[in-house]
């Protein structure tokens, strides 16, 4: 057998998609030639793991793919579909092609519940606006479960405990002219034609995961909730435990409540599992009993990075590497607290050719930052807010004011939100240039559900320390005032981060979306701009003798990936981002610019040798290519993924973009954005080899400039290669890393 195809019949917009879904139904899926070599040319173990044998044509298993399709697209509403298919047999190999006829789709026109037990059908009637099976959608067997499952919470929200899908009915409707009314009909149970309400009996935490209880365990009862440690030690505080169950003994049961408690214990991030059960005792027929069982995740835990890369510039080639360790306490004081080291270092530029020995950049970095599992507001910030009324509300009765702060926010932070303390040191050395930062930050981690993720810093100081100036800085006054000693300061709000990524859809594709925001010196410069209104003055205030910057900045990074089949995919990326400066004649300080270049930006240059803008690097100012920064960014990134050989996978990419300025710099001419920016923009294509385990990734990439930011003074163009002769081997910049870039 060689190949499977499908051909659809019928009024359709997205025929690929549809053909996607229908091609993982095949029976029989064609041996890949590679495989088949494999199998008929080697022997033994390799033979048995990398061959595999030709897959004869069966056409039992041709009827069965027939069936399954048909029955896939009947619980998509297309109950008249016939599916078909033939043989086209050529030098020994059988293509079979099936043919989709569609016919027209069925779509809901009504809704109706049926059921004895009046309580419940007065619970599902006063929730049928919020119905998934609307009038004009598709009859989808899918919407029907899901409105299932919708009810299913809903009635056991009302203390139903022992109330499941299976007591709903199977999809049925009568039709006519592909017009379908729906009627769903709620079993009652065996023994009686109503269904049981149950209050909570007993609540039990187990802290560990066992099998048998041993003798040497421990109790502890607080409000009538049990914890048992198994071992005989509680590895977090009681009551830490408590606050994490909602649910009390006399309770009504409520779905949601079960679901909250979750939601409590996973906060914490002190456990790989959490298993809630029930349990109904006999003799007590509208009792439940709770019970939890956790297992814990280890105490301490490490993971690393490394990334290798190469440098070419004018006469130089040199080596680079960075790498980090991350290392966890994941339960610092018994009350799910965690500590996480992250501990970074990188040399950019071993040169070993053409070179005296040295290095171009170093930089060695320790971020510290420790995690209260719960809301610590210690200025009493969002309590006060939540306080502040203005204006009056039209949507509640029982809250007619608008609050600054909701109610309903206020208390989605309390049971989310997670304090987040933070200190880091870091130290740079850049030729001529070395300088430290230290940082000190509060502010909090927001987890909204598995796929978005907010956190923000409330105060923060930041203080930047010039160690060494070397001449050539010194000669350049712009530059200079971005390495003068500052303090990057706020106390209400420092910056917001914002992720959000979906989960792979019906076509295939998934994105992510990130987003910050940050600003320094605003509150600061408030005072200081009431200050001067009252001494007559105009200057910035001094902080032992270090300005405080003063800036707003944004960026915003977008990627998007799409597979066409389990091995091919492409993905695309674009990244931008704002610094600007406000009053006293501010700059944005060089630490927080943007920059490019490197593993995961734009291959093709060193990391901060682009831009900004049109700037021109001479080989006598090759020493400054790693101070290229900017006030503005625009990247985009394109990759196309694909199988090479087991786990070898390989990858063609461009990447194209640039940093540019905000004003002119007369040491660096064409820096600043104008109207013609695009045609600064530097281009750069390049192949990949991955080694993916599944787990981890090691990522080998070769990179060639293709489109330099500005002209060349000679061809008055910005092209990099003319003719064959330009594309040489040693022009590649390649690097290593862990994990994919984008």
């Amino acid at each position: 057998m060689s190949n499977n195809e499908i051909e659809i019949v019928g009024d359709l917009k997205n025929k690929k998609n549809l053909k996607e879904e229908l091609a993982t139904l095949y029976k029989q899926t064609p041996t890949k030639p590679m495989r088949r070599w494999i199998h008929y040319e080697s022997s033994g173990r390799f033979q048995r793991k990398f061959g595999r044998e030709p897959v004869l044509y069966d056409e039992n298993a041709c009827n069965k793919t027939a069936e399954t399709m048909k029955f896939f697209l009947q619980n998509k509403g297309y109950y008249d579909a016939n599916v078909k298919f033939y043989k086209k047999i050529k030098k020994q190999q059988a293509k079979v092609t099936y043919t989709i006829d569609l016919k027209k789709q069925y779509l809901i026109e009504d809704l109706a519940y049926r059921c004895f037990d009046e309580n419940i059908l007065a619970i599902v009637e006063s929730v049928k606006d919020e119905s998934f099976l609307r009038k004009g959608q598709a009859l989808d067997a899918n919407l029907y479960n899901a409105e299932i499952n919708r009810l299913t919470k809903v009635i056991r929200n009302f203390g139903y405990a022992n109330f499941y899908a299976n007591y709903f009915s199977t999809l049925d409707g009568d039709t006519s002219n592909t017009a379908a009314k729906i009627s769903m009909e709620i079993f009652s149970p065996n023994d009686t034609t109503h269904h049981r309400k149950y209050k909570i009996r007993n609540v039990q935490v187990l802290t560990e995961y066992v099998t048998v209880l041993p003798a040497t365990k421990k109790d502890t009862v607080i409000d009538g909730v049990l914890f048992t440690a198994p071992s005989g030690v509680f590895a977090l505080k009681i009551n830490h435990l408590y606050d994490c169950v909602p649910i009390r003994k006399g309770d009504i049961f409520r779905q949601e409540n079960l679901e909250l408690m979750s939601r409590k214990f996973e906060r914490l991030k002190a456990f790989r599992l959490i298993n809630i059960k029930q349990s109904f005792p006999l003799g007590r027929p509208n009792e439940v009993d709770i019970i939890v069982t956790l297992a814990q995740i280890s105490k301490y835990s490490y993971d690393g990075n490394l990334e290798f890369n190469n440098t070419i510039g004018g006469t130089r080639n040199a080596l680079g590497f960075s790498g980090s360790l991350i290392l966890k306490n994941n339960n610092v004081f018994k009350g799910a607290e965690r500590y996480v080291a992250n501990i970074e270092g990188g040399i950019q530029g071993i040169r070993y050719r053409n070179n005296q020995g040295g290095t171009l950049f170093f930089d060695a970095k320790i971020q510290n930052d420790f995690y209260k599992p719960e809301l610590y507001d210690a200025f009493g910030f969002w309590k006060k807010m939540n306080r502040v009324k203005f204006g009056k509300s039209s949507q509640k009765i029982d809250a007619p004011y608008r609050k600054i702060v909701s109610d309903d926010f206020y208390q989605f932070l309390k049971e989310n939100a997670q304090t987040k303390f933070s200190a880091g040191f870091n130290y740079i050395s850049i030729f001529d240039l070395r300088y430290i930062l230290a940082n000190l930050n509060y502010g909090y981690v927001v987890n909204t559900n598995g796929n978005r993720k907010v956190s923000f810093n409330h105060t923060s100081l930041e203080w930047l320390r010039t160690l060494y100036l070397g001449e050539t800085i010194k000669q350049q006054p712009f530059q200079l005032k971005r390495f003068d000693n500052q303090f990057v300061t706020s106390l209400i709000f420092k910056d917001i981060n914002f992720t959000k990524q979906s989960l792979p859809n019906k076509n295939n594709s998934s994105w992510v979306v990130r987003t910050s925001l940050e600003q320094s010196g605003l509150e600061l410069f408030t005072v200081n701009k009431l200050y001067n209104a009252v001494a007559n003055r105009s200057t910035p205030f001094s902080i032992f003798g270090s300005d405080y910057t003063r800036y707003f900045k944004g960026e915003l990074d977008f990627s998007y990936g799409k597979k066409w089949n389990k091995s091919h995919s492409v993905h695309f990326r674009t990244n931008a981002g704002l610094a600007t400066p406000y009053a006293y004649d501010a700059l944005v300080p060089f630490v927080k610019q943007f920059f490019g270049g490197g593993p995961s930006s734009l291959r093709a240059w060193r990391t901060r040798e682009p831009g900004p803008g049109g700037y021109i690097p001479s080989s006598q100012q090759n020493n400054q290519l790693f101070y290229q920064t900017g006030d503005v960014k625009m990247e985009l990134n394109a990759e196309y993924r694909f199988p090479i050989y087991w786990i070898f996978k390989g990858a063609a990419f461009v990447d194209a973009g640039n940093v540019w300025l905000l004003k002119q710099d007369t040491i660096l001419p064409e820096g600043q954005i104008g109207k013609n920016f695009y045609k600064q923009i530097a281009v750069g294509t390049g192949i990949g080899i991955r080694i993916d385990f599944d787990y981890s990734v090691i990522r080998f990439d070769f990179a060639y400039k293709i489109r330099n930011p500005y002209k060349d003074s000679i061809f008055n163009d910005y092209k990099t290669i003319r003719n064959a002769s330009d594309v040489k081997f040693n022009k590649l910049n390649w690097s290593i890393a862990l994990g994919y870039p984008f």
